[in-house]
């Protein structure tokens, strides 16, 4: 197994339909030394802006978000949900077409990541198709939080806490939660480099606000994964496992045609993995950026791993798989064309911090059932069975290629490969031997002799 690291905090531009030139808070109005006069009595627009992100996703859950590998981590058009809070913590609010106060983020918005690529801009859609732009009131500085929970319903807000509570994973959920970066010349360095000195300054304690945003400082969400991620392969622990095997100097396939079913591989077949005795209901705290398990959560459920994604953008139920290529010469395995470990379902997500996690596999091979006095086969059967396996995080190869030893856990953000080295089912092949008779001497016998010597019976006989 190989620990492997998610290489990049995941990050959105979050901005409305309004770009900053049509902003009416950013006026050229003639300044001096090249520098812009800015308007700090206009609005300016909200452009909630993240970095890039990390992603893959069925009935249950879309998948994971983004990659290991920097250049394919990027957004799919995920939901998200976002907060802009006053400085007492309290959601912000602006006046409707009654003067009515309404949340500026309502209920009636929802947010949609970038549907592609690492750029690009997450909209704030007022319905399915009308994207609505928002403004910062022109006094007050805010803060904005975020989180990820796919499809999960029956979550509830506790704003003052800010934390979601009420979440219940199956593992193919990718919990993410995000709060603004740090406003500093390394996060922000585009609007650092045209910002006049004295506004330098000041922008840390005025971010953020229609005057930072004005100054094109607008709010970065760091989305970071919550969970541990599992990605499992299956390996051929001989050439009965495998669907096809090296022999002869060329690839020999395991199959066979059976009656009804038709041409079927005799490979050992990994019909489902689950993860076992853990908890499912999460508590996410945004302002530690952490999730765990809720209060009164039993450490008695499942989860189940599941299959790529379908059509409708969901996962589905796994497909059974067996491992691809077995061949005694190391050589011959290729990663591109012969690979020795085969990708099994999707990945699956669960809370971080346990030192062991337990697997049920279930496991699935087509067997010869009878066969005739020859030898030939007549009919198969599929044969199953249920394999326990524990994984400990001790004996994880690092990126030094060392085990983690002693103490080490399954951290959140980071995604571990778990590697499952299956074996054919042998049948039962009883020998016998033939033990030689020893003589054991000679002794006669004479039946009429014996009919006049009827033994007297003994009493109480």
């Amino acid at each position: 197994m190989k620990k492997q690291f998610f290489y990049a905090a995941l990050a959105i531009a979050l901005m409305s339909s309004c770009s900053k030139d049509n902003d009416p808070g950013n006026i050229d109005q003639g300044g001096q030394n090249g520098q812009e006069v800015i308007d700090d009595t206009t609005p300016a627009t909200i452009q909630l802006g993240v970095s890039a992100p990390q992603i893959s996703a069925t009935t249950r859950g879309t998948g994971t978000v983004g990659s290991e590998v920097v250049a394919d981590n990027a957004w799919a058009g995920q939901p998200l949900h976002i907060w802009m809070l006053n400085a007492d913590g309290t959601k912000a609010q602006e006046k409707n077409a009654d003067n009515a106060d309404v949340d500026i983020f309502g209920d009636n918005l929802t947010f949609k990541a970038p549907t592609s690529g690492d750029k690009g801009t997450v909209q704030i859609l007022a319905d399915a198709t009308t994207v609505q732009a928002k403004y910062y009131p022109l006094a007050g500085v805010f803060s904005f939080y975020g989180y990820h929970i796919d499809a999960i319903t029956g979550a509830t807000e506790d704003i003052p806490n800010k934390k979601v509570t009420g979440i219940t994973i199956t593992g193919s959920e990718d919990l993410m939660a995000a709060k603004t970066k740090e406003v500093t010349e390394a996060n922000y360095s585009g609007a650092w480099t045209s910002m006049v000195e004295g506004d330098k300054a000041l922008i840390a304690d005025r971010s953020f606000s229609a005057w930072a945003a004005r100054r094109g400082v607008q709010p970065i969400l760091d989305f970071k994964h919550l969970l541990t991620r599992l990605k499992f392969a299956v390996i051929a622990g001989n050439k009965k496992a495998a669907a096809n095997y090296y022999e002869g100097g060329t690839w020999v396939s395991n199959s066979v045609t059976i009656s009804g079913e038709g041409t079927q591989t005799t490979a050992v077949r990994i019909t489902g993995i689950d993860v076992i005795n853990v908890a499912n209901s999460v508590d996410i705290d945004l302002d530690a950026i952490t999730a765990s398990a809720a209060n009164g959560a039993t450490t008695d459920k499942t989860l189940t791993l599941m299959g790529e994604k379908g059509a409708d953008g969901n996962l589905q139920v796994l497909t059974a798989t067996s491992p691809q290529y077995f061949s005694t010469d190391a050589s011959q395995y290729d990663e591109s064309t012969h690979p020795a470990a085969t990708p099994v379902g999707e990945s699956l997500m669960l809370l971080p911090g346990a030192s062991t996690i337990s697997l049920m596999i279930h496991l699935e091979q087509w067997v010869v059932d009878t066969e005739d006095i020859s030898g030939t086969p007549q009919t198969y059967i599929s044969k199953k069975a249920d394999l326990p396996a524990t994984v400990s995080a001790a004996n994880v190869i690092g990126t030094d290629s060392q085990p983690l030893g002693a103490g080490a856990k399954f951290e959140a953000q980071k995604s571990y490969n778990i590697n499952i080295k299956v074996f054919g089912f042998e049948r039962i092949e009883i020998s016998a031997s033939l033990a030689p008779w020893e003589n054991g001497g000679s002794v006669e016998v004479n039946p009429e002799d014996d009919a006049f010597n009827t033994p007297t019976p003994e009493p109480g006989a």
